[in-house]
C-alpha cells in the first residue's frame, strides 16, 4: 500500500515539477563576507585590540626581564632565602603573563564570535530574501566543500546580495 501511494504521489508531482523552471543559485560566503563593511570594521577593531594586548604583554615581559636582570646582578650577594623568594616572584610574574595572554585570547575569540553572529545572520537573511524574490529553488555555497558541480545554468547571486546590502 505504501509503495502504491508513493508511486501515485510521484506520478502527480513529477509533471508539476517539470512544468516549473528549476532555478539554482550559488555564492561564496567567505569571499563575500571579506568584502562586507561590517566584517572589515570588526577585523579592524580586532586588530587594534590585538595590538593593545601585544603592547601590554611587551610591558609585562620588560618587567620580567628587568626583574631577571636585577636578580642576576644581585645573586652573588643574596642569601639562599632571598634567592628563593626572588625566583618565586619571577615565576609568579611569568604565570601572570601566561594567564593574561590566555585570558586575552579567549576574550578576543568570544568577542569575535559574538560580533560575527549578527553579521552572519544578516547575510543569511539577505540570501533568503534574494532567493525568495528571485524564485530560486536552492542556493548553494560554492566554496563550502559541498558543491561538486556548478552548471552554467546556476546563477551567481553575489551581485544580487551586494545590491540588497547596498554594497555597490
Amino acid at each position: 500500500m505504501r509503495y502504491l501511494f508513493t508511486l501515485l504521489a510521484l506520478m502527480v508531482f513529477i509533471p508539476v515539477m517539470q512544468a516549473q523552471e528549476l532555478k539554482f543559485g550559488h555564492f561564496n560566503s567567505a569571499a563575500f563576507m571579506e568584502q562586507m563593511p561590517d566584517v572589515k570594521q570588526l577585523q579592524a577593531d580586532m586588530d587594534k585590540r590585538q595590538g593593545e594586548i601585544e603592547s601590554q604583554v611587551a610591558t609585562l615581559r620588560e618587567q620580567e626581564n628587568s626583574m631577571m636582570q636585577e636578580l642576576q646582578n644581585k645573586q652573588a650577594s643574596m642569601t639562599d632565602d632571598e634567592k628563593k623568594e626572588a625566583f618565586t616572584e619571577l615565576q609568579e610574574l611569568d604565570q601572570r603573563v601566561q594567564t593574561f595572554i590566555q585570558t586575552a585570547q579567549r576574550d578576543m575569540q568570544q568577542q569575535m564570535q559574538e560580533r560575527m553572529a549578527p553579521i552572519q545572520q544578516k547575510l543569511l537573511r539577505v540570501v533568503q530574501e534574494v532567493g525568495a524574490e528571485n524564485g530560486f529553488l536552492y542556493i548553494f555555497e560554492s566554496e563550502g566543500g559541498l558543491t561538486v558541480h556548478v552548471s552554467n545554468k546556476s546563477v551567481d547571486i553575489t551581485p544580487l546580495i551586494k545590491v540588497k546590502l547596498g554594497m555597490n
